[in-house]
């Protein structure tokens, strides 16, 4: 059973704002594969106009002289429209930094909002960023993790995203579904105690709070300065990773946003209705683990807008088993908070003697076209969306 009552202050990272973390030009150097269609179709008027000419009926000499001019002129053509490209590229990631939430502030690369006094749980500290487009802070390296430390109160404790709810041994990242990138223990940690579920940071160091019990954190002293460096060794080769991917995801965001990119569908997932989902029939998770993989996925646990949406998915399921929701009341028990917006939820179906209103039932999930809240913990099927 989980208690949610357990109050701390947290900082919330802009998710969108990943985009500062690489240098803003960029490098085209295949206009086809690179770029796609947008910068394909730039240069169509160029490859066009040489293919007349080669078929126009000239002299050989006549076409060889008009060739070389031709691949001269196109050469010129190319590079002006690789600038304008780059420039527009760069144009969009300019209105994409514009998009800053109210209250967040530039802190080295990226943009964060801390909380200095409402305190919240855990579950309603996330559900609190994703409100604003954001998500609990991320850590990446020790840099980020110096950089806000330097702006919090050090006497304060600060909601990490990262928590051991679906599976015991592993510290996972709640915005990727992955495993923490970046952790950096305070000598006792983690402890390892059986309540021990959510991450936290103050004073430059990292401690795992209990949720059952509100106590007293004991200020230890920290990890080695060669615990540190072995750390950030790994975290460099791994922070160059994210860095590609993050290049990759910006050059697919500021296609689409020029309408140019299709979403990529993952492997499995299937079209009902209007959009995208994955089932899962055989694999049992708890509803932290379920969610975990719907994230690592490029997805998200389901979230039904509406009756048509939610018959068209439930007449693909198996009526006999029970799938999870995104839907929970752990940062608030008397509000039913879609776990992907964190907003209250667009649509229920609940079964006429539900919510059951128990306790430890902080989960929804649906069987046979109706919704029931259950215990967080039973290992149950699911269903993953991807927005599209």
């Amino acid at each position: 059973m989980i208690n949610t009552k357990i109050a701390r202050f947290y900082v919330a990272l802009y998710g969108i704002l990943a985009l500062n973390s690489v240098n803003s030009e960029c490098e085209v150097k295949d206009l086809v594969s690179q770029c796609g269609g947008f910068c394909f179709r730039a240069i169509w008027p160029i490859l066009d106009h040489i293919s007349y000419h080669h078929g126009s009926g000239s002299s050989l000499s006549d076409v060889n002289r008009q060739d070389s001019q031709l691949k001269l002129d196109d050469i010129g053509r190319q590079l002006a429209a690789q600038h304008q490209i780059q420039s527009s590229l760069a144009s969009s990631q300019g209105e994409a930094k514009k998009i800053i939430p109210k209250n967040f502030e530039k802190i080295g690369t990226g943009f964060y909002y801390i909380e200095q006094n409402q305190k919240l749980n855990w579950f309603a500290a996330g559900d609190f960023c994703r409100r604003k487009g954001a998500h609990l802070v991320s850590f990446s390296n020790i840099t980020e993790f110096n950089d806000v430390s330097a702006k919090t109160i050090n006497t304060n404790d600060y909601w990490l995203d990262i928590n051991n709810l679906g599976n015991k041994g592993e510290y996972i990242s709640s915005t990727t579904g992955n495993i923490a990138s970046f952790l950096k223990w305070q000598s006792s940690e983690p402890s390892g105690g059986s309540n021990d579920h959510c991450v936290l940071f103050y004073n430059y160091e990292i401690a795992i709070w209990p949720i059952l019990d509100h106590i007293s954190y004991h200020h230890g002293s920290g990890s080695s300065l060669s615990d540190v460096n072995r750390q950030d060794s790994q975290l460099k080769l791994d922070d160059i990773g994210r860095q590609l991917a993050a290049q990759h995801q910006i050059q697919s965001s500021l296609a689409s946003s020029q309408g140019e990119a299709k979403k990529i569908i993952p492997k499995n997932f299937e079209k009902i209705g209007s959009g995208f989902y994955y089932i899962e029939q055989n694999q049992k998770l708890n509803w932290f683990a379920a969610g975990d993989f719907c994230r690592r996925n490029g997805a998200h646990l389901v979230s039904f807008s509406n009756i048509t949406e939610f018959n068209d998915v439930s007449a693909k399921v198996i009526n006999t088993n029970e799938y999870w929701l995104d839907i929970n009341n752990l940062g608030n028990k008397g509000e039913y908070i879609s776990s992907t917006t964190g907003n209250i939820a667009s649509f229920l179906k609940w079964h006429w003697s539900e919510p059951s209103g128990g306790s430890s039932n902080n989960c929804v999930l649906f069987w046979n076209s109706v919704m029931y809240d259950r215990t967080c913990e039973q290992l149950t099927l699911f269903v993953c969306e991807i927005d599209v």
